[in-house]
């Protein structure tokens, strides 16, 4: 039985595109390239992760009302609430994601 395991992703500040996490088990960022989803991981010793993986997702806030928007592909781009349509550089990363950037 294969498990789904979802971890939040952040954008990458050392480059202008992909993103990394806070792997709970090597306790260091992984990082990846541009694109959400499915991702083979980087742990270096054997985790939870190490034999399927996981799925990168990311935690936004609407502009239009506010609500959070989780994206789990490229392609989420409407608002589960309002239902309006919201282009990326519109959307609002998280309070906890905006945390997380500072660590």
């Amino acid at each position: 039985m294969k498990t789904q395991s979802e971890v939040i992703c952040i954008p990458r500040t050392d480059i202008p595109f992909g993103w990394k996490f806070f792997c709970p088990f090597c306790h260091v960022y992984h990082s990846h390239g541009t694109g959400l989803g499915h991702r083979e991981a980087h742990c270096t010793k054997e985790t939870p992760f190490s034999k399927h993986g996981y799925y990168l997702i990311e935690i936004l806030t609407c502009p239009a009302c506010k609500n959070t928007i989780v994206r789990r592909s490229d392609n989420d781009r409407n608002c589960p609430e309002c239902g309006q349509y919201v282009k990326r550089s519109e959307m609002i990363p998280s309070i906890e994601l905006r945390a997380q950037k500072v660590i």
